[in-house]
C-alpha cells in the first residue's frame, strides 16, 4: 500500500466510483465527477459506508502485481524474457484522466493518418498529451509508468513511437482520421502561402469543394432529396453543407436518428472533408496547415495545372522539410527521461509516415526498430529481409494486420508479385497459402540479421494444414481501420494440446537451429 499509494487509492476509488454509477465516463456522475485528493481520503477511509467495496480493488490489484511478478521470475528462471507493451495512449475516461485531466489535451482525439491499411486514417479516440504540463515536473508521469512496467517485463515495445515526435490529432467534432493535423505542428501564414501563390479569398482551399455534378455522381436519383436535407446554394452559387451539418460528428449523429440516409453516411462525410487546407484552430483564420491526402480529393482534382503546381509545393514542404528538425528536438525532450527510468530493453513499434529524424533519434537512443516485410522502409513493394539491420525485431504480420494467410488469399495479384518477385518460385502461383509457403517465410524471417525474431502464434500454427483454422480471416486480432472492431480473437488450442504437437515442435524447433538462434536452455537461464 505504500509502495503504490500515488496510484492504488485513486484507481480503487475510481473504479468504485464506476460501480456505483454504471459508467466510467465520470462527466456524468451526479458527484465526485471532479477529482479531488479530499474525495480519496474520504472515501479511502473505514467510516466510508462502501470502503469494503474500494478495498476489493486493493486486493485484486495486489494478486495481479504477485501473480504477474511470479511469472516473470518463473520465465527467467526457464531462460524466458517477457516482452510487454506500453500504448501509446489513455482511455478518455479512465482513472488517469480523471486524476490528471491538464495532463491531456481533452478536446482532442488521437489517431493515425491514412495510409494503405486505412485510407480514411484512424480515428483512436483517446486524448492526446499536453507534453508542455508533463514536462513541469520531469514527466514523473511517464516515469511511474516505466518503472511499473520494468516491474514485470524484461523488454518493451512502445506502441506508435511516432508520437513522442508528433502525434496524428484529430477535433473531437470529425469522425475520420483525414481531417486530422499533427500535433505539435508549425502552421502556415499568410505571407508564407503568398510565396506559393495562394492568396486573397482562401474559401476555395478551406471549404468543402462541392458542386451539383460531383452530387449527382454521389447520389444518383436520390440527390434531390439529399440537397434538401443536408445543402443550401450560397450566394456565389457553390454548393455548401447546411450550418447544422458543419462537421462529422454532426452529420452521423443525425444519421444515427434517421437510418433511412445510412447507405449515403460515407459519401456525406467524406464530403465534409473535401478541403485542400485546415484552418489552424485559435488563429483567427491567419494560420493554416494542407491536408495530409490533399491528392486523393476531388477538390484537388478540379484545380487547374497551375493551382495544383502551388499545392504540391506547400504540402511538400509542409510534410517533408519544413518539421524535421522540430520533431527531433520533441522527442529528444522528451525520451530520455522517460528510456531513464529503467533498465528495460526498448523496442519502438516505427511503422506509417515515418519523420525523417526517427531512425537517427532511436539509434541514439539504443531503441530497437520494427521491421514488418509489407510496410518496408524504403522504396521497394516488400521489406528485404536479409537487409535488415541487426538492432531491429522483425516479424512478417502484427496484431493491426492480416496473418501470413490472410494477406496471401486476400489478394491474388499481391500473391503472384511475392511468389515470383521474392520467392522467385516458380509455376502457378497457389490461391491457397499452403504451409510450405508459410514455412518458407517464417524461415525467411528467422535467417535475417535481426536480433529479435518475433512472430504472431496464429503464423506459427500456419505452418501446420491439420492445426490452422480453416476460416483464414477470422485469425485477424485488430482491424485498425474500423473503430467498431473489437479485440475478440482468441486462440483455438489449448497450451496442454499445443505442446503435445510433436510434429510441429519438432518443425520449429528445427528452423531455430537452422537460423543459429537457438540457444541452450542453462545458457539462457544464466543470461537473462
Amino acid at each position: 500500500m505504500k509502495e503504490n499509494d500515488v496510484w492504488l487509492r485513486s484507481y480503487a476509488t475510481f473504479c468504485h466510483l464506476r460501480d456505483i454509477y454504471n459508467t466510467c465516463n465520470f462527466n456524468a456522475w451526479p458527484k465526485y465527477k471532479h477529482y479531488s485528493e479530499e474525495i480519496i481520503d474520504s472515501l479511502c477511509n473505514e467510516s466510508y459506508i462502501g470502503y469494503k467495496d474500494i478495498q476489493f480493488y486493493y486486493f485484486l490489484q495486489y494478486h495481479a502485481d504477485k501473480q504477474l511478478l511470479d511469472v516473470k521470475l518463473y520465465a527467467r528462471a526457464n531462460g524466458i524474457a517477457l516482452k510487454g507493451d506500453l500504448p501509446i495512449g489513455i482511455y478518455r475516461f479512465s482513472t488517469d484522466a480523471w486524476v490528471n485531466p491538464e495532463l491531456f489535451n481533452m478536446n482532442e482525439q488521437a489517431g493515425a493518418p491514412p495510409d494503405d491499411y486505412a485510407v480514411l486514417g484512424q480515428n483512436w479516440g483517446f486524448p492526446t498529451y499536453n507534453w508542455s504540463v508533463m514536462s513541469k515536473d520531469g514527466f514523473k508521469w511517464w516515469r511511474h509508468r516505466m518503472q511499473h512496467l520494468n516491474r514485470h517485463f524484461d523488454a518493451l515495445r512502445i506502441d506508435h513511437i511516432l508520437g513522442f515526435f508528433r502525434i496524428w490529432q484529430i477535433p473531437t467534432n470529425q469522425v475520420e482520421g483525414t481531417m486530422g493535423s499533427f500535433n505539435p505542428r508549425i502552421p502556415f501564414s499568410r505571407d508564407e502561402l503568398k510565396k506559393y501563390g495562394i492568396s486573397g479569398d482562401l474559401s476555395r482551399y478551406t471549404n468543402p469543394h462541392i458542386s451539383l455534378d460531383i452530387l449527382n455522381d454521389l447520389f444518383g436519383s436520390e440527390v434531390e432529396d439529399i440537397i434538401n436535407m443536408f445543402f443550401n446554394s450560397s450566394g456565389d452559387g457553390t454548393i455548401v453543407f447546411k450550418s447544422s451539418f458543419d462537421t462529422q460528428q454532426e452529420i452521423v449523429h443525425f444519421i444515427s436518428q434517421n437510418p433511412k440516409f445510412k447507405k449515403h453516411e460515407p459519401a456525406l462525410l467524406s464530403l465534409i472533408s473535401e478541403v485542400l487546407i485546415i484552418i489552424e484552430p485559435n488563429s483567427d483564420g491567419q494560420l493554416f496547415n494542407p491536408r495530409i491526402t490533399i491528392g486523393t480529393t476531388t477538390s484537388y482534382d478540379h484545380l487547374n495545372d497551375s493551382a495544383k503546381s502551388s499545392i504540391d509545393a506547400l504540402y511538400n514542404d509542409y510534410y517533408f522539410k519544413r518539421h524535421d528538425e522540430y520533431w527531433k528536438e520533441q522527442a529528444l525532450w522528451k525520451l530520455p527521461a522517460i528510456l531513464d527510468s529503467s533498465d528495460l530493453l526498448i523496442c519502438g513499434e516505427d511503422l506509417g509516415m515515418i519523420p525523417k529524424a526517427v531512425p537517427g533519434v532511436m539509434r541514439e537512443m539504443n531503441i530497437i526498430s520494427l521491421e514488418i516485410q509489407r510496410m518496408p522502409k524504403g522504396n521497394t513493394k516488400f521489406g528485404q529481409v536479409a537487409g535488415y539491420p541487426y538492432f531491429s525485431v522483425c516479424s512478417p504480420s502484427c496484431h493491426d494486420m492480416s496473418t501470413i494467410r490472410g494477406y496471401w488469399e486476400s489478394d491474388h495479384e499481391n500473391a503472384k508479385d511475392y511468389y515470383y518477385n521474392y520467392l522467385h518460385w516458380y509455376g502457378l502461383t497457389p490461391l491457397e497459402c499452403s504451409p510450405e509457403i508459410v514455412t518458407a517465410i517464417i524461415e525467411d524471417h528467422l535467417m535475417s540479421p535481426s536480433i529479435l525474431a518475433i512472430f504472431p502464434i496464429q503464423d506459427i500454427i500456419g505452418m501446420d494444414v491439420i492445426l490452422r483454422k480453416k476460416d483464414v480471416f477470422s485469425e485477424q486480432i485488430n482491424e485498425p481501420s474500423n473503430p467498431k472492431h473489437y479485440w475478440r480473437y482468441r486462440f483455438h488450442i489449448n497450451v496442454e494440446d499445443l505442446i503435445a504437437q510433436t510434429d510441429l515442435n519438432h518443425k520449429i524447433t528445427s528452423l531455430i537451429r537452422k537460423s543459429g538462434r537457438y540457444i541452450s536452455p542453462d545458457y539462457a537461464q544464466n543470461n537473462i
